[in-house]
């Protein structure tokens, strides 16, 4: 049978003009079985990657399916610090932390001068104080052929003592006076003995009954009278730069020949902005500023809304206010009615650890009565504070400053501030201590409508 190439002639009887002559029936027949009969094998399927014919019709689809691109998502998404956007946009939200700044100093609590192991109140004046017939310069005093450096830390304690030089004759360098009643441990020599150096403890008469070298002296004193601390280069020592580390602790002390400060005074401090860094993971490509118009030490700031919502205040009290004396058997206490102070929270303070009533007694601290509002100030020894005027006198000069946390949120309506996030990879940051982002909501793709509503929200 013909195959049908080009138009077909037909006279009036329905035959064709073709060579042979054939019923149009047997043309449209065979035409028509081309086209709906033909096997799948049969039907051209280009794809010269995966060789898929197309008789495999599931597997076909489903390699169309796959080249098809992700359309990204115009809902809003939530993330932390790290998303990426298809044409960058607006942030729908970015909340960043305030918590209060404070140094420790590589300690985990402050105190205040004698409330941790150190008993001697090494610090520069106190130093200066008790040597006044030596040369001083600064934190350098000479004598006797020797030159003596106080070492120290921010707060001006005596952290390590660098001794130089020969010594001419004998030298006793006072470290103070500490009274003692118990059992204690004293330290800080470093490669002595009788003929070099040594930290001495003198506490019976004139005779220096107790030594330190190379390592830690323990005595017993229950006279409760002051004795004094000696560090002493023999005649003749030659020390080169030579470290001592002096300490006086009781023996219960945990590890009472590990060095520790006389105080470790820990300022708190707040915030008056919050930055946001917007980089690409290479480089900070916007900073936003908020200022917060005045100092706050702890809450939550969402920076496009512009709602602070603050969950903590701060205060600083010099001896001026109420205070009244809370003091038991067992422990010295100072107590001050606190009226904004209500609800469970937490204190921080730059002088005072945290504590508990059941801790009272066992360590110096802060403690917060939730039943009559009222911050109490412990004390386990405090011979020289033994008043409440004393107290308030001491604290004249030494404020006590405290962070604390409201029992219910007070929020603040700031300027709401626009950020732009980034094509791509979105990296945020809150560079300034004490912040930290919590959350970000962004669009992958910012819309036309976005775009309107933001216009629309600025008129």
């Amino acid at each position: 049978m013909a195959t049908v190439t080009k138009p077909i002639a037909l006279d009036e009887s329905f035959n064709t003009t073709e060579v042979t002559p054939r019923n149009i029936a047997d043309v449209l027949a065979e035409g028509l079985s081309h086209i709906t009969g033909r096997t799948a094998s049969e039907v051209e399927y280009d794809n010269t990657d995966s060789g898929l014919t197309a008789d495999n019709v599931q597997d076909a689809i489903d390699e169309i399916n796959g080249k098809i691109p992700t359309v990204p998502s115009v809902d809003i998404q939530t993330a932390v610090d790290e998303f990426e956007t298809y044409n960058g946009g607006l942030l729908s939200s970015l909340k960043v932390s305030l918590s209060p700044n404070q140094d420790l100093h590589g300690y985990s609590e402050p105190w205040v001068g004698g409330a941790s192991k150190q008993l001697i109140p090494m610090t520069v004046n106190a130093l200066k104080l008790a040597n006044t017939w030596m040369t001083w310069n600064g934190k350098v005093a000479t004598a006797r052929g020797l030159t003596v450096t106080l070492l120290t830390d921010d707060a001006e304690n005596v952290i390590c003592i660098d001794v130089d030089g020969t010594a001419s004759e004998r030298l006793d360098f006072s470290l103070g006076w500490v009274y003692t009643d118990g059992s204690y441990v004293i330290s800080g020599s470093t490669n002595g003995g009788l003929s070099k150096w040594g930290v001495w403890q003198r506490g019976h008469g004139s005779v220096e009954s107790e030594m330190s070298l190379d390592g830690a002296g323990t005595f017993t004193d229950t006279r409760q009278t002051d004795n004094e601390c000696v560090l002493t280069i023999f005649n003749g020592g030659t020390p080169s730069h030579q470290k001592f580390y002096p300490m006086l602790c009781l023996s219960s002390a945990p590890d009472p020949t590990v060095f520790a400060p006389y105080s470790n005074i820990c300022p708190i401090s707040g915030h008056t902005q919050v930055d946001v860094d917007v980089s690409d993971g290479q480089t900070t490509q916007e900073q936003v500023t908020v200022n917060l118009g005045g100092t706050y030490y702890s809450g939550t700031l969402d920076v496009v809304s512009g709602v602070l919502s603050v969950i903590g205040g701060y205060f600083e009290l010099n001896g001026s206010e109420g205070w009244f004396d809370a003091s038991s058997a067992s422990y010295y206490q100072y107590a001050v009615a606190i009226p904004n102070m209500v609800g469970d929270f937490s204190l921080i303070s730059n002088m005072f650890e945290g504590i508990s009533t059941s801790e009272r007694g066992t360590k110096d601290g802060i403690v917060n009565s939730i039943a009559d509002n009222n911050l109490r100030v412990a004390f386990t020894t405090a011979a020289e504070l033994n008043t409440v005027a004393k107290f308030k006198t001491w604290l004249n000069d030494n404020h006590l400053q405290i962070a604390f946390k409201y029992a219910t949120p007070t929020p603040i309506q700031l300027s709401p501030t626009m950020v732009k996030a980034l094509v791509g990879e979105n990296h945020l940051s809150a560079p300034l201590e004490g912040q930290e982002i919590t959350e970000s909501e962004y669009k992958q793709m910012f819309t036309f409508d976005d775009v309107i509503a933001y216009i629309q929200s600025l008129s």
